[in-house]
């Protein structure tokens, strides 16, 4: 069961309370202007190469986006970049957000600046493993010695209408698909291929294709490319060892005499105080979640609580409302204009994959540390898993009440077994040739001469009695599990949610107790905190 953690919700100070500033040297790399801006002569004139293409028009207003993209009726697609795209830093991430197991989770996201070279537009990453914050000879000899790369180039076709150089969209994302997805991409019938969304905002471009995949079914190829503010008062934090985080690292080798030339900044939200004179504030800008609409309706308040658990420790910050949660609806329609792809939201999605896992990575902006978005997923088959552990779990706490000479009894009834009885129909027969086909509970299969792997051992014919195998173990777990849920839990399973002795006045049972809904045959109180804790856990 996969269960990795992604997004650290670091409790995050204002500049004003942080410790462990970063000194001004660790400053950002300057970029500069790479390249070769050559003209445009020998290029084909745009309206000659954009015949047949229509603008595509992303917004209400028709204001211009962070491209100008173009799109015939074949669902061909040209790109035209912004005139000041060298050394602007962007992201582009990219998703299978459907057709596969794994659907909707980040797959990687690539981090670069494009520059221009002779009639080619390249794609370049800074170094960012090794870095130099010393003075200028050191500055000389790194800038010697550790280059930027090339991730990927793509012909320029022509220069746009608003000065920017032209490329062909489809060409780049669609048949260079293994450029971003690798072997998942291959095979992929890109001639089969379908346009289903193009938008460009402001700051971010949103881009899709559906395609059959190598097996045949068919899959989306999303992307999602966005520009990297840089001058958003952000303050990188240095790690501190004690405590764990996820970090970004890179290796500071400007000073000869550092024994440890390792930096570590604590990858965290850009969170801080409205107002710092106050000891609780709200957040300038809070971190805000949608919850995807394909999450039951009986399992969201269970999810939305999981999430906003995390403002408690905000708070012990001095931050109030830290985190803000949306629920997406198909059926009001709230927040369905939102794409789960689009980088500029955080996203909570649901799948049916039958995989039982959660998993819940974040964006980084890999310079300072500070996450730009975070997507989670949750899979039902983890309740599902959740479901089956509590239909097994009631059987083995009634088989607790059975003597041996019961349990010898039931070997020639087993239709009055309770793990029998109480199993789905279709289950009981496997079930019983389970059960009878072994001498031992499962957890006791192996058999050797010694007193203990059989349930009843050292209990009968003896003086003196010793222990028989310890079932302890087994069911301290399971009552540890349940335990853990909520404090609360003792209480709602004695009928009074209120935590009072029980009974009214009279000494009769409280008509008003507390007995919850069923969530898919187990009662709310078992599959909620379970599913809370778990939302908890990939949201931390």
């Amino acid at each position: 069961m996969l269960t990795t953690f992604a997004i650290a919700l670091t409790l995050s100070l204002s500049p004003e309370t942080a410790t462990n500033a970063v000194p001004d040297s660790a400053a950002r790399p300057n970029f500069g202007m790479m390249g070769n801006s050559s003209s445009d002569e020998g290029l084909p004139p745009f309206d000659q190469v954009a015949d047949g293409y229509d603008t595509v028009i992303s917004s209400i207003d028709g204001n211009s986006g962070m491209y100008t993209l173009y799109r015939d009726k074949d669902d061909h697609l040209l790109i035209e970049i912004a005139p000041n795209f060298e050394g602007q830093p962007i992201l582009i991430a990219y998703t299978i957000s459907s057709g596969i197991g794994e659907a909707g989770v980040q797959i990687g996201d690539m981090y670069g600046f494009w520059i221009r070279i002779k009639d080619q537009l390249v794609l370049v990453q800074p170094n960012l493993e090794i870095k130099s914050t010393g003075d200028s000879q050191s500055q000389s000899g790194y800038e010697r010695v550790f280059t930027n790369r090339v991730i990927l180039d793509v012909p320029i076709l022509t220069e746009g209408p608003n000065g920017g150089p032209v490329i062909d969209g489809t060409n780049l994302f669609l048949n260079g698909a293994t450029n971003f997805f690798g072997s998942q991409a291959r095979g992929a019938r890109t001639d089969l291929a379908v346009l289903k969304n193009a938008k460009s905002f402001p700051s971010n471009v949103e881009l899709s294709f559906e395609l059959p995949l190598s097996a045949g079914q068919f899959g989306t190829f999303s992307y999602s490319i966005r520009t990297v503010e840089q001058d958003t008062g952000y303050e990188p934090r240095i790690a501190d060892h004690r405590i764990g985080y996820f970090n970004t690292t890179f290796k500071d080798i400007g000073d000869a005499s550092n024994d440890d030339p390792w930096v570590r900044y604590v990858t965290r939200w850009q969170l801080e105080k409205a107002d710092s004179n106050l000891k609780l504030s709200p957040p300038k800008q809070p971190i805000v979640f949608y919850l995807e609409h394909t999450i039951p309706v009986r399992y969201r308040r269970w999810v939305r609580d999981g999430v906003l658990e995390w403002n408690k420790a905000f708070e012990k910050v001095g931050i109030v409302n830290a985190i803000e949660v949306y629920q997406q609806d198909a059926s009001t329609g709230a927040h369905m204009d939102k794409d789960p792809e689009d980088a500029r939201y955080n996203f909570l999605l649901w799948t049916t994959a039958d995989m039982g896992f959660a998993i819940g990575p974040s964006r980084v902006d890999p310079e300072t540390g500070r996450i730009l978005d975070a997507d989670i997923v949750m899979d039902e088959a983890f309740v599902s898993g959740w479901t089956k552990a509590w239909h097994r779990l009631l059987p083995e706490i009634a088989m607790e009440s059975f003597d041996p000479a019961a349990r010898e009894w039931l070997k020639t009834h087993p239709n009055w077994d309770p793990r029998i009885r109480l199993a789905d129909p279709f289950e009981r027969k496997a079930i019983a040739q389970q059960i009878y086909s072994r001498p031992t509970h499962p957890s006791l299969v192996k058999n050797t001469d010694m007193i203990g792997d059989e349930e009843y051992d050292g209990l009968g014919n003896r003086v003196s009695q010793t222990n028989g195998a310890c079932m302890y173990p087994a069911f301290q777990a399971a009552e540890l599990s349940m335990a853990r849920l909520h404090p609360d839990i003792l209480t709602m399973l004695a009928g009074d949610k209120d935590g009072d002795e029980g009974g009214d006045e009279d000494g009769d049972e409280d008509s008003d107790a507390y007995e919850g809904d069923m969530l898919d045959g187990v009662p709310d109180w078992f599959i909620g905190p379970l599913l809370r804790d778990v939302i908890m856990h990939e949201v931390g």
